[in-house]
Parts: structure tokens; C-alpha cells; sequence
């Protein structure tokens, strides 16, 4: 971004930044590591559960409800628990990286997400990305992006009116 700066100040070409593309996990849900393990085993971060609080009016019943009855990922996110989990660690980091580079030269920044598919499930698409029932995570936990961007794959693709 230092570097963006010095060499489009001028001109200003540059109009936003995708700081990251369709992120997420492929063939599995979430992470399976031992520390991912003990993470996700573990009570879910205290700041998520106060934005999460905050914000209730946005959040679904299921998930508004869930808050008043414990703060673990499967108690709160139910079967979204591994792709909650996943969103959250990818967006902190993502956050981090757009806030550093906001820090450099402060222009728009966004992510995109390659959206599920009809029964696809999480790990067939990229799994915790910033996918609708993951936003509000993405905005708890990287405030430094300005939006979110779908991208949705279609196996197949009619050209509607004459080919040019």
C-alpha cells in the first residue's frame, strides 16, 4: 500500500483494494488442527459475543436466542458452528491486513466470497468465508473492510439474446 501510495498520489487510478479472493477452506468445514481444535472446543472470543450482543436486532432468532444460552461456537452457531469458527479467524486476519494498509493509504477495501451453490455444503464452496450468515462475523472482526463482494459460480451459463 506504501508503495500504491508514492506511485498513484498523483493521479489517483487506483479506486479500492480486494484485499483477499474468495476465502475460505475447500474439503472440509474447518480446520482440524490441535490448536484449531482446542480453539473450537473453547468458548468463542468475548468480543464476538459482545458485538453479537450489540447488534441482536440483525441477528436470527435461532442465533439471538442461542447467545442467552451459552457462549461456545456449536452452542451459539449450531450447525454453522465449523464455518462461524473458520469466518472468524480468517476475518481477524483479513482485518489486520486492511487496517494495516488503510494505515498506508486509506482507500475503500473489500473481500469477496464465492457463494454456495443450491445443497452445496460448507467445504464444497470455500468454507468461512464472508458468505450472508457469516457477515456479521466479518464485521466483528474487520471493521477495516468497507464491503463484501459475491461471486456466485453457476455450472451452466445461458447467453440470453444473440451471441456476439
Amino acid at each position: 500500500m506504501r508503495h500504491l501510495k508514492e506511485f498513484d498520489a498523483q493521479q489517483q487510478t487506483v479506486l479500492m483494494v480486494q484485499v483477499e479472493n474468495e476465502v475460505g477452506i475447500l474439503g472440509a468445514r474447518r480446520d482440524h488442527s490441535a490448536e484449531a481444535d482446542r480453539l473450537f472446543n473453547g468458548p468463542i472470543p468475548e468480543s464476538l459475543v459482545e458485538y453479537l450482543r450489540a447488534h441482536a436486532g440483525w441477528l436470527s432468532p435461532e442465533m439471538s436466542h442461542a447467545l442467552k444460552n451459552g457462549h461456545t461456537w456449536q452452542s451459539v452457531f449450531a450447525d454453522n458452528a465449523p464455518e462461524a469458527f473458520m469466518a472468524w479467524n480468517y476475518a481477524r486476519y483479513i482485518g489486520q491486513v486492511a487496517a494495516s494498509g488503510k494505515s498506508e493509504y486509506p482507500l475503500p477495501m473489500f473481500v469477496n466470497a464465492q457463494l454456495p451453490a443450491p445443497l452445496e455444503r460448507a467445504g464444497e464452496y470455500p468454507s468461512g468465508g464472508p458468505h450472508p450468515v457469516n457477515l456479521e462475523i466479518y464485521r466483528a472482526a474487520a471493521p477495516a473492510l468497507d464491503f463484501f463482494s459475491p461471486r456466485y459460480l453457476l455450472a451452466e451459463f445461458r447467453i440470453l439474446g444473440p451471441a456476439l
